[in-house]
């Protein structure tokens, strides 16, 4: 759109940031051609390619809030594909199974403290309310066993 009659440069170019500012759609419409040629050109050209990736680590290592927006990003695109995904859960307890299976299998000390844990687990089966629940004895007013 060229400038109005009578109107200057600097007219011209603040109504045109204005509108640029204010109308999203307009907006969209500028940026969308831009947009496409530079993923064009970062698919084609392997300099622009590095060019960017480099401003972009750069950015990454310096700029917090950047950072921090592009780890949201990721974990918002995991949470996506997660959610759509109906054997996420099921291969993620089959990994931990496997895990378990290798550290309990190459780990003594792990087997040793799980042993343990079974042990008393199994000895608390057997034990009456008082060894259980060492609070039981804890009356607060005297009387006798603390219990439910």
């Amino acid at each position: 759109m060229p400038p109005r009659r009578g109107e200057t440069i600097e007219e011209y170019r603040k109504r045109m940031r204005e509108r640029y500012a204010t109308d999203p759609e307009y907006r969209e419409r500028r940026r969308g051609p831009l947009r496409e040629r530079r993923r064009e050109r970062y698919a084609i050209d392997p300099e622009y390619r590095e060019q960017v990736l480099e401003r972009q680590r750069e950015r990454y290592a310096t700029d917090p809030e950047y950072r921090e927006r592009k780890r949201q990003q990721v974990l918002e695109r995991k949470r996506k594909s997660r959610a759509n995904d109906p054997g996420y859960r099921e291969r993620q307890r089959e990994q931990q199974r496997k895990r378990y299976q290798a550290r309990y299998a190459s780990d003594p000390e792990f087997r040793e403290r799980k042993r343990e844990r079974q042990r008393k687990r199994h000895l608390l089966g057997h034990a009456s309310d008082l060894e259980r629940r060492p609070d039981a004895l804890n009356s607060s007013d005297g009387r006798g066993p603390n219990t439910p």
